[in-house]
């Protein structure tokens, strides 16, 4: 889906200390995948011998529409390369979920989450549910909150400003990468960012704005990926 330049709303000066300020960035023009990536999809990489083989979760987690879990950041990242896109920054990840300008809680609006907009706890079946099985959000994107907890590229941050460990600069301004940039490494800093809450965690963490720090190796079954894109057709197709 085409998500068009502009500003984005980032950020909550009302939640949590590593969410502040609320402030405004502007975003290029991308694309990011309508739906999380799929088992299926994600086995076709792992057959090309192109990312790394899973650790096979619970069958409930298998049926080849459901979203691939567990997916560590180094696994999402593979795949999306593999796809010809790239994993998305942060800021453009949260500017697609909250709908740019109008800065939204939730991919929906304002109003709470509920077992009819997403897959959370205590939704049943307590799995994940298969993509797109609920209504779409801002762009026309599926699942940008519960379901599967989302990769990005970058690094952790403490606060975006005010804070001692702020990301300053690197979060502000025009397309901000985050902290080094999301370079394969990043000094001081240990563990990635991942977003949009999941199947396993209440409905808190389905805010927009939320944001978690998880070790780049951790696979645990609640995190996957969608992929995003500069052009509007992958760069390398498999």
């Amino acid at each position: 889906m085409c998500i068009p330049g502009g500003p984005a709303v980032i950020g909550s000066d009302t939640e949590r200390p590593n969410e502040r300020p609320r402030h405004q960035v502007e975003i290029s023009t991308f694309y990011l995948d309508r739906f999380e990536v799929t088992n299926e999809q994600y086995a076709r990489c792992e057959k090309a011998g192109a990312c790394p083989r899973r650790i096979a979760p619970d069958p409930s987690f298998l049926a080849p529409t459901q979203p691939a879990v567990p997916l560590t950041w180094h696994a999402a990242s593979a795949y999306c390369g593999w796809a010809g896109k790239r994993l998305p920054t942060e800021a453009e990840w949260e500017k697609a979920a909250r709908g740019g300008p109008e800065g939204r809680t939730y991919p929906w609006g304002e109003e709470p989450p509920d077992c009819t907009r997403a897959q959370y706890d205590p939704c049943p079946p307590l799995t994940t549910r298969p993509v797109g099985s609920f209504a779409a959000g801002a762009y026309g994107l599926h699942d940008m909150a519960g379901n599967g907890y989302e990769w990005v590229a970058d690094w952790e941050s403490g606060c975006y400003e005010g804070c001692t460990d702020a990301c300053g600069a690197a979060c502000l301004g025009r397309d901000p990468q985050g902290p080094c940039g999301g370079a394969p490494a990043c000094p001081g800093r240990v563990r990635r960012t991942i977003k949009g809450g999941s199947w396993f965690w209440p409905p808190a963490q389905m805010r927009g704005s939320w944001r978690r720090p998880q070790k780049p190796a951790s696979g645990v079954h609640r995190l996957s990926v969608r992929c995003a894109s500069s052009t509007p057709a992958p760069a390398a197709p498999p």
